[in-house]
């Protein structure tokens, strides 16, 4: 099973230094690959701790590209809703205000 991580995770783990990337909700460590982008790493280094799908997609890349990236894998992004304890507060009260109501 692969480790999970969170797109918070991601970004906490990243710098303009190296860090993780997401591409289609597989996390990848990008950090020692920067440098030998051929694209240079100024284009790494803005999508660093992001999901960086939609630019990897537009801009197309060799089957040599898609093997290598399979090597800097190390895990998958956990797309698990999550309800942040202010969000469930708010809807408690919206209930028990609409049962009190009724």
């Amino acid at each position: 099973m692969s480790k999970l991580f969170t797109l918070d995770d991601v970004a906490k783990q990243s710098t303009d230094k190296g860090g993780l990337i997401v591409i289609d909700k597989l996390v990848y460590d990008i950090t020692n690959y920067m440098s030998q982008h051929p694209g240079g790493d100024d284009i790494l280094v803005e999508v660093l701790g992001q999901d960086a799908s939609e630019g990897f997609h537009e801009v197309g890349h060799s089957a040599e590209a898609m093997e290598a990236l399979k090597e800097l894998k190390v895990g998958e992004l956990d797309t698990t809703p999550v309800v942040r304890l202010k969000e469930m507060k708010l809807l408690n009260l919206r209930s028990f205000s609409l049962t009190r109501s009724q």
